[in-house]
């Protein structure tokens, strides 16, 4: 016999027991051991349904522990973050502060031979490769050796007369081609800036000037036909300007769009302080190259008020506004990085505020230029140099 057969002769047994015995007794006795059998059994009943409550109980406890646990530290990371947030904002508010108090204590960039000469070519429409040659060739001389280093910077010779007399021949024949090709382009030999006559005074000089009717088009509109005809477009080289115009009814005279104006009408958004320093002036055009690129050039009555004005800008719409205009593309916010940044322009020395994209390409750059009473914005650094080339002063 295995184990389980003999335990269940054994059950067996009992039952036959038990049932023998409630047979021997009274029907009051079976009633008694009936009614304590339901005792028995409710009371099971009861410490069964304890338990669980009791399981339900802890259960729900670990529950709002383990929720407890979850929000204290979700709220840890929030704070964090947010002190992280409030730490860069500190930040950058601090950056901006410095920023302004440089502008206010009129803290000025460094100013060279070659930047002055680069005014100086730009006012007599003189070719950029014309302006470069004297610079190029003192640069050269002073890389020559300390011996010619006053010849590059003072034009002093400390050497002998043969070499007064090399350096005399290559100034004079420098001079000489710098007067002949500035005969040559002054008097229309060359590219010259097209001015219709109608058009308003110019903040920077221009190879060509093109007109555009807004009336009736609303910002996305006038987005389209400003890439399409600026950005993709083939241009003549150099810089090709434009101006607006708008008509208060069809038949009525067309009149030129101010600065803020136009901002409202093509859907900027700049702060008031921004929108108030504004003079009525603007240029909005492209320079040629492959693709080309375009700029924004805005005057500016109160200097100080437009950097602020700026900077405000950064903090709010600039980079969504003005990155489709002067690229042609719109770019994720999320390509970018997170803050506007100083920079000195090399060869210019003059500050600027720059934004990159994650991969550290500039996409979008500006500068106040307060002798000028200008604003200068554009996509990189080879067009707002040659913007700044450009720029003596507010054209009369």
């Amino acid at each position: 016999m295995t184990l389980g057969n003999a335990h269940a002769e054994v059950g067996s047994l009992e039952e036959r027991r038990r049932k023998a015995a409630l047979a021997m007794q009274t029907p009051e006795q079976r009633a008694r051991e009936l009614a304590r059998e339901k005792r028995r059994t409710a009371e099971r009943e009861v410490e069964r349904q304890k338990e669980r409550e009791e399981g339900e109980r802890e259960a729900a406890q670990k529950r709002r522990e383990e929720e407890a646990q979850i929000l204290k530290i979700a709220e840890e990371r929030e704070r964090k973050r947010g002190e992280e947030g409030r730490l860069k904002e500190k930040k950058r508010a601090e950056e901006k502060r410095s920023l302004l108090r440089r502008r206010e204590l009129g803290i000025k960039p460094l100013r060279t031979f070659k930047s002055d000469l680069a005014e100086v070519s730009a006012s007599s429409q003189m070719p950029s490769w014309v302006a470069a040659a004297p610079v190029h060739f003192a640069l050269s001389t002073k890389r020559a050796g300390s011996k010619n280093r006053y010849i590059a910077e003072a034009g002093i010779a400390p050497g002998n007369s043969w070499s007064m007399w090399v350096i005399g021949i290559a100034v004079a024949l420098v001079s000489l081609a710098a007067g002949a090709a500035y005969i040559y382009f002054g008097s229309g030999g060359g590219p010259t800036t097209v001015n219709d006559p109608s058009a308003p005074p110019a903040i920077i000089s221009s190879e060509q000037t093109l007109s555009f009717d807004l009336t009736g088009k609303g910002p996305t509109e006038i987005r389209e036909l400003l890439v399409r005809e600026m950005i993709t477009k083939p241009q003549k080289n150099g810089l090709t300007r434009s101006y607006f115009l708008t008509k208060a009814t069809p038949t009525s005279t067309a009149e030129v769009l101010t600065a803020a104006r136009w901002m409202r009408q093509a859907g900027l958004n700049p702060p008031g302080l921004l929108e108030r320093s504004l003079g009525e002036r603007l240029d909005y055009g492209s320079y040629v190259r492959v693709p080309n690129t375009s700029y924004l050039v805005l005057s500016t009555r109160a200097p100080q008020n437009a950097f602020s004005g700026m900077l405000q800008w950064e903090d709010t719409t600039l980079a969504e506004d003005i990155i489709p205009l002067i690229s042609g593309t719109s770019i994720d916010a999320a390509l970018l990085s997170d803050n506007f940044e100083d920079r000195v322009v090399p060869g210019l020395n003059i500050d600027s505020r720059i934004l990159r994209d994650r991969a550290g390409a500039i996409r979008l750059m500006w500068s106040v230029l307060p002798a000028q009473g200008v604003i200068i914005i554009a996509k990189d650094e080879t067009t707002l140099t040659e913007l700044y080339r450009r720029i003596i002063v507010p054209a009369q």
